[in-house]
């Protein structure tokens, strides 16, 4: 008898693919940006798909997202981790006027997951018309091809800057 198996974390390949994609379409390529899945024990804050740690000084990042093993969702709905990078890319754009507390912070996270979740489905329904019609599909809002920043080994995190969940 075969095991079910709960979901599968992306690849570190995949993450950085989706990373530098999204990047790019969001014209953050002056960021220098490295991305991580963790198990949702080891991360700062639990129940957070994902966290953004920045240094809008810097222009330096790291977004970790929660491993898919730790996903649970009582309303039956599969995680969404390229939703979730983009989620935490778009807290870049809004950190020189991000309020950590209160309902405005409520405010902006609801606004940064709308745009989100927006931008990954108007890719995701152009890649599905373009399949149809047997041609490449088009990025949403693709920016002029430019290699973005790739945050080092030997490179460290932010000196002074933000955590966004």
């Amino acid at each position: 008898m075969k095991q079910r198996q709960g979901p599968r974390t992306p690849s570190q390949a995949r993450l950085d693919g989706w990373l530098r994609e999204w990047q790019r379409v969001l014209r953050l390529q002056d960021w220098c940006l490295k991305i991580e899945a963790m198990r949702e024990k080891d991360m700062e804050f639990q129940g957070c798909h994902g966290l953004c740690n920045y240094s809008p000084t810097l222009k330096n990042a790291t977004i970790t997202v929660r491993d898919s093993i730790d996903f649970r969702d009582g309303a039956g709905y599969p995680e969404d981790v390229e939703a979730t990078i983009v989620h935490e890319l778009l807290h870049l754009h809004f950190s020189p006027f991000y309020v950590t507390k209160g309902l405005v912070n409520t405010f902006q996270e609801q606004a940064i997951e709308v745009i989100a979740q927006s931008l990954v489905g108007l890719k995701r329904r152009s890649e599905a018309m373009a399949s149809k019609k047997g041609k490449p599909a088009p990025m949403v809002g693709a920016a002029p091809a430019k290699e973005p920043k790739v945050m080092g080994k030997a490179a460290k995190g932010p000196k002074k800057g933000g955590k966004a969940c």
